[in-house]
């Protein structure tokens, strides 16, 4: 209940967490920098300075729901952001991590598509936010590398509308919930509490 207490403490939603003395990183689109080699990226304003890089060439910054977003090439996987971890990303944890964003797909991609990881070519995700068949999934692996939380939402996402998909995932009593808003119609999908 982390994600709807975060929420419903602000008195008009602007799409975006609020900015707390755990932030690890909080990254706004419609801050965009544009550098003399055209790389374009975000600025941290947790103040940690783990600068949202974008990733590849196949993107365009476009308009979104609440202000700029980014418009990745989903069927290619070969864009994406990137945030570096400098090995203090995630630690401590404070007990408690929220993740998410707003997103919207033109069409329903095919297959596996990751929406948030922290994940590279040679190690497997702490935890991955992807939609699989046009469903949200969330993925939890241990220190160990095995996976130790896989679950996805029976809700089938539509095309060309725009969510915001938030998960909260508490370290100390092995929950993880997701939240999934659609601003079309402000109806709001909770899941169960489940425990990993």
């Amino acid at each position: 209940m982390a994600v709807i207490a975060i929420l419903t403490e602000q008195s008009d939603f602007t799409g975006e967490f609020p900015i707390t003395d755990h932030a690890v990183g909080v990254w706004r689109l419609n801050e965009a920098a544009v550098a003399e080699d055209e790389t374009v990226s975000f600025p941290d304003a947790s103040a940690y300075g783990r600068d949202l890089v974008l990733v590849g060439t196949d993107y365009a910054l476009t308009k979104g729901v609440l202000g700029n977003a980014i418009r990745l090439n989903a069927s290619t996987g070969s864009c994406y952001l990137k945030a570096i971890n400098d090995g203090t990303f995630f630690s401590p944890l404070y007990g408690r991590l929220v993740f998410g964003g707003s997103f919207r797909f033109p069409s329903i991609p095919e297959g596996v598509v990751p929406l948030l990881a922290t994940q590279k070519a040679d190690t497997l995700p702490l935890f991955r936010l992807d939609l699989n068949g046009g469903k949200v999934n969330v993925m939890l692996n241990a220190a160990s590398g095995a996976t130790c939380f896989s679950s996805q939402e029976n809700l089938q996402l539509q095309p060309d509308t725009w969510y915001f998909i938030a998960v909260t995932v508490d370290t100390v009593e092995n929950t993880v919930q997701t939240v999934i808003g659609c601003y079309t119609d402000g109806t709001w999908y909770t899941s169960p509490l489940r425990t990993f």
